[in-house]
């Protein structure tokens, strides 16, 4: 669980581009001294960080991280609050940074995710999402995690992704924010190779919202505004209301300014959720990458975030790791992936009549999380 977390924590800042929170503030914050930042410093100058080592200091993160370590390190720690956000414990710290994971995926050797210095900004995006015959793997010479994957998303289309664990969905969507880079193939948005613009450009058009909720310490308000520390009250608020999270968020004594807790300790499952649907409506992407799992909440918190969810995906290129029929049903596409491949394509229809695998999918994960007694379901929607 706690892994889990530290993934989505490190996929929420990077997506949101949050560069601005100081290392040397976090340093400053924790008491690290100057004597203690040099001697962690000569201590990993071989490039590896000692395992009793601090956090807070761009020198001794700069030399822990590997030169080709993927997103979620030094990148992590130098984006995630606003500048005058209380920080958290070091936990959330290193929580955040992934120091304290050995289980995250790995470096993918000498392909990092970084700007050309020819790369262009990604302006006017339609949403046009292209896999042209795209391989991935962790390791150069490693076994595929994906297997020569080609799909097409056209402006304001939703995409389902079915299949076990390790099947290649979150592969997926890992790519299209350049979490990673393909090794072999090409991602494009709007006919550009993502590897030519900018990962500001990119990120500012994909809105993410995970089924671990990222929320930190700071205000609901700050949390909302994670992506657009500039937006106004009033637009945060707009926000707040299109995500169902107004008026719970309204019952609070300080309202907007009611403090989250470390990790969004202060509020419930679904109330996290329906802050982070906010964030990514505030951002106003064109692209979202989605996990509609709501198996945590009540029936009626499940309404009101599947409503949330459907003012979000209004408009926008949507790719959802699908829990529930309801998203498999309304998609204009789903793709079934298997050991890294799409082993089968179509609407719920076409699946149904076509494919066992889907037909298996359908009746064993999802039939049984949302048989629901119509008295419950009318209740949840008062």
């Amino acid at each position: 669980m706690a892994n889990r977390l530290k993934m989505a924590m490190i996929e929420v800042i990077s997506a949101l581009r949050r560069r601005g929170w100081s290392r040397r503030r976090i340093g400053r914050e924790l008491g690290i001294h100057r004597e203690t930042v040099g001697r962690y410093l000569a201590q990993a100058g071989a490039g590896s960080k000692p395992a009793n080592a601090p956090i807070g200091s761009d020198e001794v993160l700069a030399a822990s991280k590997p030169a080709n370590a993927p997103i979620g390190s030094d990148e992590v720690l130098a984006a995630s609050k606003p500048a005058n956000a209380p920080i958290g414990s070091v936990t959330e710290l290193e929580l955040a940074c992934g120091s304290a994971g050995s289980d995250a995926p790995p470096a993918k050797e000498g392909n990092p995710a970084e700007d050309k210095p020819v790369a262009v900004a990604l302006t006017d995006v339609s949403g046009h999402v292209k896999f042209e015959d795209v391989t991935f793997r962790y390791f150069k010479g490693g076994e595929p995690v994906l297997n020569h994957v080609s799909l097409e998303a056209k402006p304001g289309q939703t995409v389902a992704l079915l299949g076990a664990t390790g099947s290649g969905k979150t592969t997926i969507i890992n790519l299209i924010p350049r979490f990673y880079d393909v090794s072999e193939g090409r991602v494009l948005i709007d006919r550009h190779d993502v590897r030519d613009v900018t990962l500001e450009s990119l990120r500012a058009n994909i809105g993410i919202v995970l089924q671990e909720t990222t929320l930190f310490s700071g205000t609901i308000r700050e949390n909302i505004a994670f992506g657009r520390p500039d937006a106004t009250l009033e637009h945060v608020i707009a926000a707040a209301k299109a995500a169902e999270a107004h008026d719970f968020i309204m019952e609070f004594p300080e309202g907007y300014n009611t403090p989250v807790g470390e990790r969004g300790s202060t509020l419930s499952g679904g109330q996290k959720q329906r802050v982070a649907i906010a964030r990514a409506l505030l951002l106003n992407p064109r692209i979202l990458i989605l996990d509609d799992s709501t198996s945590s909440v009540d029936l009626a918190t499940e309404y009101r975030i599947q409503q949330a969810l459907t003012q979000l995906m209004k408009g926008r290129t949507s790719f959802v790791i699908a829990q529930r029929i309801s998203t498999v049903v309304n998609a204009d596409q789903i793709l079934v992936l298997e050991r890294g491949q799409i082993v089968a394509r179509g609407t719920h229809e076409e699946l149904l009549e076509t494919s066992e695998i889907y037909a298996d999918i359908y009746t064993s994960q999802l039939m049984e999380d949302v048989v629901v007694e119509q008295p419950a379901l009318e209740h949840a929607r008062a």
